[in-house]
C-alpha cells in the first residue's frame, strides 16, 4: 500500500517562521466484504487524464501484484489543490497533499508509468479503434 502524507497548515506557526507540521499515514486496515472474489486476469488502462484518487487506487493495486497497468503514464497530481489569484487574473495552484508508493517513490509530479506503454495515433483514433484494449486483449492472449 502507499504512503500518505497530509500536510498540516496553522497560519500563525506559518507567520512566525515555522514550517507545516506532517502527518504520515502508513497503514490501512481495509478487508473485503463481499465473496466470492473475481478471480480473472485483471488489466487497468490508464493515461494522462488518470490522477487524484485514480492514481492513489493504482498504488494499491500495484502493491497487490493482482494485475498490469497499460496505456500512457498517468498525471502525477493528487487532486488537492491549493488554488490562489496571482496578478493580472491569473491563478496559482500547488498540490496540498504529497502521497508515495510505499518505498517512497513520488508520483507527483512525474505520473505513474504503465506496465505496457501504449502509442496512440490521430487515425486509429479517428476510425474509432482503442489502442490500450487492443493492447489489453494482446497481453491476455500472450499470457494464456
Amino acid at each position: 500500500m502507499g504512503i500518505n502524507v497530509f500536510r498540516q497548515y496553522t497560519p500563525p506557526y506559518r507567520a512566525w517562521g515555522n514550517a507545516p507540521d506532517e502527518l504520515i499515514i502508513n497503514k490501512w486496515d481495509w478487508k473485503p466484504y463481499k465473496s466470492p472474489t473475481f478471480r480473472g486476469k485483471v488489466a487497468v488502462l490508464i493515461g494522462p487524464s488518470t490522477y487524484s484518487a485514480a492514481e492513489d487506487f493504482l498504488v494499491a493495486f500495484r502493491a497487490t501484484g493482482r494485475g498490469v497497468t497499460i496505456g500512457q503514464p498517468t498525471g502525477g497530481s493528487t487532486g488537492q489543490p491549493l488554488m490562489f489569484p496571482l496578478p493580472g487574473e491569473g491563478m496559482g495552484i500547488v498540490c496540498s497533499k504529497r502521497d508515495l508508493f510505499s518505498d517512497g517513490t513520488q508520483f507527483v509530479g512525474y505520473g505513474i508509468a504503465p506496465d505496457n506503454y501504449v502509442d496512440y495515433s490521430y487515425q486509429n483514433f479517428i476510425q474509432g479503434k482503442d489502442e490500450a484494449i487492443a493492447a489489453a486483449r494482446h497481453h491476455f492472449a500472450q499470457t494464456r
